[in-house]
């Protein structure tokens, strides 16, 4: 099966500096997994969304995602500590 598309900001990339270095490289391989498989068995959707919008647990940290099954692409909307992950408005 073809991979899917993958959208990272240059704001997303600042992010994952602040990143725990001990979660660095489970994020990186997580990240590369979503091009793989976007709807892994722990993504949750979030509700009260119009768009396809999905979490994704990294320990301690959120990996917060669009799926535009139209494009085939995955856009990284956020990747934040779970304590300030939900207050975004995505």
């Amino acid at each position: 099966m073809k991979n899917w598309g993958m959208r990272i900001s240059k704001s997303i990339l600042k992010d994952l500096g602040e990143v725990e270095r001990n979660y660095l490289l489970k994020i990186k391989n997580t990240i590369n997994n979503l091009a793989l498989n976007p709807f892994p068995e722990n993504a949750k959707k979030l509700k009260g969304k119009d768009k396809l919008i999905l979490r994704i647990r990294v320990g301690v940290y959120r990996i917060v995602y669009l799926v535009d099954l139209k494009q085939r692409l995955v856009v990284i909307l956020g990747i934040n500590h779970r304590k300030s992950s939900y207050r975004k408005n995505f």
